[in-house]
């Protein structure tokens, strides 16, 4: 008989979903991807906190409450999953100034992360490895593979309909997000002593 999690056990995963398009007509492939990563989340007993970009006030007033509001949530989440269009082969520039002011290198370090994102060329594919290396050094942050990326033809803008396959490497991230995530929780793994033990050798003089 499997155990029934209350809200206390589950592992809370933070999904900041970066666009902030409202056409109808052409949907949101980095939307789309990320309401499929949360919905399997959630079918495996995940706790996600949802950020849309689309209920976010304007830039102006992104005040210090705001940041501080936001960080609090990404603090309180075992995971993180930043999904953004990419304009310019990089991330949405609203992304990048959300993070700047929510990320906090003491009490997010060690947090596992992925990202996700939508294109309209697979020639994008490397364009968020800026972004992850940031992660990676602002707060110590655990990648989850290369990410996965909706491109092109990989959605029928219309439907929102998404290529089997990138679904499929969607739900193998997730999970593989939530075992490194419950992992870390209950202190069963060795990442964040590995990674210590890596940060040591990459300064040490021989």
């Amino acid at each position: 008989m499997s155990k029934v999690l209350n809200d206390k056990d589950k592992l809370r995963i933070a999904i900041l979903s970066g666009s902030t398009n409202n056409d109808p007509e052409e949907m949101s492939r980095s939307r789309a991807l990320a309401e499929k990563y949360r919905d399997h989340l959630v079918s495996k007993g995940a706790d996600v906190d949802w950020v849309d970009f689309r209920d976010l006030p304007d830039l102006p007033d992104w005040d210090s409450s705001f940041y501080d509001s936001y960080r609090d949530r990404l603090n309180n989440a075992d995971g993180l999953v930043i999904s953004t269009p990419i304009y310019n082969y990089g991330p949405s520039g609203k992304v990048l100034q959300f993070l700047h002011g929510t990320l906090d290198n003491e009490d997010q370090q060690y947090k596992p992360y992925s990202l996700l994102s939508g294109a309209g060329s697979p020639r994008s594919a490397l364009a968020l490895s800026g972004l992850a290396t940031s992660l990676n050094h602002e707060i110590k942050g655990i990648g989850i593979g290369g990410g996965v990326q909706v491109s092109g033809d990989d959605m029928d803008l219309k439907t929102g309909i998404i290529n089997n396959k990138i679904l499929s490497r969607a739900q193998q991230n997730a999970d593989k997000l939530l075992q490194v995530a419950a992992a870390l929780r209950t202190k069963e793994s060795m990442y964040k002593q590995a990674y210590l033990i890596g940060a040591r050798l990459a300064k040490a003089r021989f």
